[in-house]
């Protein structure tokens, strides 16, 4: 936001340090605020008349008193399923609260593209307590009472058929999913697959197992806002429905890095291809590396995911080339050449025909043009 003010010739002030009051000594010309449109200090701005965009989470009933931009929980649970539907998982699963709060229209979007996409979406929704729980007519202690959570929740994932996805509806949570997983006998993600939402690179990277997570686009809302919040000050009327921010794709990572297969033989090879995605394997490469036949591997794969064994390593390169437009600068030659494609003519064919879209066209929409 600072780079892009500074673009704008826009001075700014952080409402904080006056305690959330205007300084009655500087022209103030608009706001950004993360207030509900309903609270003090935003009832307070919009009373004096000062230009005043929210960003959030989520809708609020009294939305209509002021812009709102907001992250796109429904994209967001619609990439989600994707992500697990293209892995080839059959089930997938979420942890809801009561009351939903924010997650409903993350979790709706998620079962119903689920549904599209041939999936079976499993829920279990857990009683938000802000208050400790009554034993015996005393309060239960907090290790219990997580203690109890954790007991609770490990019974519901090891009934769900596996493998299966589950997506955690932030990074810590998805973390805490992956230990009480773990601890419970279940691979990671062989069994379950987790997949957090934020893409909070230190926690993400420093996990047990490194955390794949949905990178929301925080820029993409900032701009939006700030773009909103200029055709205000120009005296152009307010839109009175909310502006949604799609994020910007899935970070993969080795919590979800795997396909629902069920072969022993295609496990062991899933794992050389993607700890080996920068070589130029062959299919004998791989199948020497699991110690059998390229005959017996190409018939495992066709038996267990329906495809053959170098269209799986193209796929995961391809996943990986996406990884490289999101998270680098790179130019399209320079991931061609790390990826070990033939040519970079040969890697935007191949990009385009499984995602239906060039690899510039894809890094812009997801990351602004």
């Amino acid at each position: 936001m600072m780079e892009l003010a500074r673009e704008r010739q826009w001075q700014l002030i952080q409402l904080e340090t006056y305690g959330g009051q205007l300084p009655p000594d500087l022209d103030v010309r608009g706001a950004i605020v993360n207030w509900l449109p309903t609270e003090k200090h935003a009832l307070e701005l919009l009373e004096l008349g000062v230009p005043t965009v929210r960003m959030g989470n989520d809708v609020h009933p009294d939305d209509a008193l002021m812009p709102s931009i907001l992250q796109d929980r429904a994209a967001t649970g619609r990439l989600a399923a994707e992500h697990f539907a293209q892995r080839d998982f059959k089930h997938i699963a979420f942890i809801g609260r009561t009351p939903w709060g924010m997650n409903k229209t993350l979790y709706e979007a998620f079962a119903l593209r689920a549904g599209e996409l041939g999936c079976t979406a499993h829920l279990r929704q857990e009683m938000n307590v802000p208050t400790p729980k009554m034993v015996d007519g005393g309060p239960l202690p907090d290790r219990a009472r997580w203690q109890a959570r954790r007991e609770a929740f490990t019974q519901w994932l090891t009934a769900l058929p596996k493998p299966v996805g589950l997506l955690a509806f932030g990074d810590l949570v998805a973390v805490r999913y992956c230990q009480w997983a773990s601890g419970a006998g279940l691979r990671v993600p062989e069994d379950v697959a987790v997949l957090g939402i934020g893409n909070d690179e230190f926690i993400c990277e420093c996990a047990q197992v490194p955390l794949s997570s949905v990178a929301l686009d925080h820029a993409g809302v900032a701009k939006t806002a700030m773009d909103t919040l200029q055709r205000l000050i120009d005296g152009q009327p307010p839109e009175h429905n909310p502006s949604y921010v799609p994020p910007k794709g899935v970070v993969t990572r080795r919590s979800t890095d795997f396909l629902a297969a069920s072969d022993p033989i295609v496990i062991r090879a899933l794992r050389y291809m993607w700890d080996h995605v920068t070589e130029d394997l062959t299919v004998d490469q791989i199948a020497r590396s699991v110690h059998v036949s390229r005959r017996k591997l190409e018939r495992a794969f066709h038996a267990d995911l329906e495809h053959g064994v170098y269209q799986e390593f193209q796929r995961r390169r391809l996943d990986k080339a996406c990884e490289f437009l999101l998270q680098t600068d790179w130019k399209i030659a320079d991931i061609s050449r790390a990826l070990k494609f033939s040519s970079p003519v040969y890697f935007s064919q191949a990009f385009r025909a499984t995602f239906q879209t060039t690899p510039g066209q894809y890094r812009r929409a997801r990351r602004g043009a």
